[in-house]
């Protein structure tokens, strides 16, 4: 079943969270999350690390794209 369900799917707070880590200069934590999306479905120990919901989950996350 693996082969049909992603290791990982991008998190709008885990994401939102990298990019503003990013735009303030450090680039780490984004490179390091792109490389686990690179194969979603490999399930590797990298793609492990961030399969869990981020504990600052907000309860409501308002995208700029409508989805």
């Amino acid at each position: 079943k693996r082969q049909h369900n992603p290791a990982l799917i991008p998190r709008n707070a885990t994401v939102d969270r990298h990019l503003k880590t990013a735009e303030a200069g450090d680039l780490t934590p984004f490179l390091d999350y792109m490389e686990a999306l690179k194969n979603p479905y490999q399930h590797t120990p990298m793609q492990q690390r961030y399969a869990a919901p981020p504990l600052d989950n907000p309860t409501r996350f308002t995208t700029t794209c409508g989805t």
